[in-house]
């Protein structure tokens, strides 16, 4: 009896999904005003776009890719979005989005295209 109640509360197969990994992300936004650039690859070790060895900038880049919560699949409005609000700018401020994230099961999304302020 005790053997058919374990089955019951654990299923001999769950489903297990493992979340979807940024191992590369590259971003250049410019606004009117500013130019932001992120850079992380988690292969090589690359934190920033610029070469330091300052282990807290390391741990800030990481920690701001990772907390976007940006996942394969979303849309380009999405990432817009979420960099936006991660960098506090007003979207309809930005003149260029170039932004590409590489997930570790190989999708990549890209956001390259001139934004609403742009002269051109």
């Amino acid at each position: 009896m005790s053997i058919i109640l374990l089955l019951l509360l654990f299923p001999l197969s769950q489903d297990v999904y493992a979340t979807p990994s940024i191992v590369e992300f590259k971003a250049t936004i410019i606004t009117d005003t500013d130019d932001y650039k992120v850079c992380y690859d988690a292969f090589k070790e690359q934190y920033s776009c610029q070469e330091t060895d300052n282990d807290e900038k390391k741990q800030s880049t990481e920690r701001f890719v990772f907390h976007l919560g940006i996942y394969p699949g979303a849309t380009k409005h999405d990432v817009q979005l979420r960099l936006a609000n991660a960098l506090d700018i007003d979207v309809t401020d930005v003149t260029l989005w170039d932004v590409t994230i590489t997930f570790d099961g190989g999708e990549t999304i890209q956001v390259k295209e001139k934004g609403k302020r742009s002269n051109s």
